[in-house]
């Protein structure tokens, strides 16, 4: 591979922002990857600033996430309770409406028994684990 400024230089590396070859002369080393020179060096400085916020945070919103199943309980009546309702405006309809509101209806009370049965499960594995 060549150097995407430098056809006749061989490349050291690509750009992490812009994924272009770099010589010897055009990259920049920031740290955990190279950069363009000229114009990709503050791109490239904001993504590893970035990446490394997020393996800082990674632990604590999996930790956060896994205390709060109640948000799996009340979504799910929530849907429970939303398809139900839909299923029986869906009754009063004729034609294409009734199956489509119907329809709504089912998925969104399938999707209430499915978040139910997560939260459940998150209930079970908390026990256990005390």
């Amino acid at each position: 591979m060549t150097c995407f400024y430098h056809q006749d230089a061989s490349a050291v590396g690509l750009c992490k922002s812009c994924n272009k070859g770099l010589c010897a002369t055009c990259a920049v080393d920031v740290g955990n990857g190279l950069a363009c020179q000229a114009s990709c060096v503050e791109r490239v400085r904001s993504l590893n600033q970035l990446v490394e916020r997020n393996i800082r945070l990674t632990p604590a919103s999996e930790q956060l996430l896994g205390k709060q199943p109640r948000g799996y309980l009340l979504s799910g009546v929530f849907g429970i309770v939303a398809g139900g309702l839909f299923m029986m405006l869906g009754q009063n309809m004729d034609g294409v409406f009734r199956i489509g509101i119907t329809g709504i209806g089912a998925m969104a009370g399938l999707l209430g028994i499915w978040q139910t049965y997560v939260w459940w499960r998150l209930r079970d594995s908390a026990k256990s684990e005390e």
